[in-house]
């Protein structure tokens, strides 16, 4: 087995979401159509920025974590409160939002907001996007 530089579970999902957020303007924004009574269209707005297959797993056990009723719409206003709609978020650039959820994980880690999910070292942030891929 050959042996070289390793990566942290946090190396890794940074990766993961690095390179998912920099596949966008090559593949397009996916917009998702939410059938009635279907998930947020904020939601499905800011999950076209991450690869929601793969917050999936970790989502479900924040789910478990998470009050009754927690809604993809009350985890979307709860990411990005500043946005009230998905026509508000539609008009603020990838990037923007990007910048925004990664200086507000930066906070939480700096302050302690911070979650262990699954051996995983979660900011809430981090925790509700992944619970936000686990409702859609």
């Amino acid at each position: 087995m050959a042996t070289g530089p390793t990566l942290s579970r946090r190396q890794l999902l940074g990766g993961a979401l690095v390179l998912t957020a920099a596949t966008l303007p090559a593949v397009g924004r996916v917009v998702l159509d939410a059938p009635a009574g279907g998930p947020d269209p904020l939601a499905n707005r800011l999950l076209t920025l991450f690869d929601r297959n793969a917050l999936r797993p970790l989502g479900r056990a924040v789910l478990g974590e998470l009050p009754p009723g927690t809604t993809s719409s009350s985890l979307a206003r709860q990411l990005v409160p500043g946005v009230g709609s998905v026509a508000a978020a539609d008009r603020v650039p990838d990037e923007v939002l990007l910048d925004a959820l990664a200086a507000e994980v930066a906070h939480e880690y700096e302050v302690g907001r911070v979650r262990l999910v699954e051996g995983w070292l979660l900011a809430d942030t981090e925790a509700r996007l992944c619970a936000l891929a686990a409702l859609t």
